[in-house]
């Protein structure tokens, strides 16, 4: 197009033309996958505890559910300090109390939390979930 000839609506045209071009090459590059994966009552067990020990939390919603919810390691902590067992509450303890004074520069409470069988107590408590076992019917071990 010669821009001494073109008239005034011609160069408009063509500037939208381009801006809409660039617009629909900005849409192709846009990945349009959530990041965040959802899980519900028939996900596979292995892919929430790998989801929780990538990301720290998990979105949760069961076909009962209108939204989903978000549980976090700390959603997992305490639902092991109301029901877990004993050894369970020993070692939260033993690690919130060797933080709390900073022991070893914390590297007695790394070396509790790290040996805690996480991916047990995060799969009991996705289970219950799935289940959609209420909280008064629960049983402590």
């Amino acid at each position: 197009m010669n821009l001494y000839e073109a008239s005034n609506f011609d160069l408009e045209e063509a500037a939208q033309d381009w801006r809409d071009a660039r617009f629909a090459d900005y849409l192709n590059q846009i990945d349009h996958e959530p990041d965040t994966k959802i899980f519900d009552e028939k996900s596979s067990m292995v892919d929430i505890v790998w989801e929780m020990s990538m990301e720290r939390k998990v979105s949760f919603c069961a076909s009962w559910q209108v939204y989903p919810q978000i549980y976090s390691v700390t959603d997992v902590i305490v639902d092991r300090l109301e029901w877990g067992s004993d050894e369970d509450r020993l070692a939260i303890a033993q690690c919130f109390g060797s933080a709390m004074y900073n022991q070893e520069k914390g590297v007695k409470s790394v070396e509790i939390a790290q040996a805690v069988d996480m991916h047990i107590w995060v799969s009991s408590f996705f289970k219950i979930l799935q289940k959609n076992v209420p909280t008064y019917l629960r049983v402590s071990e």
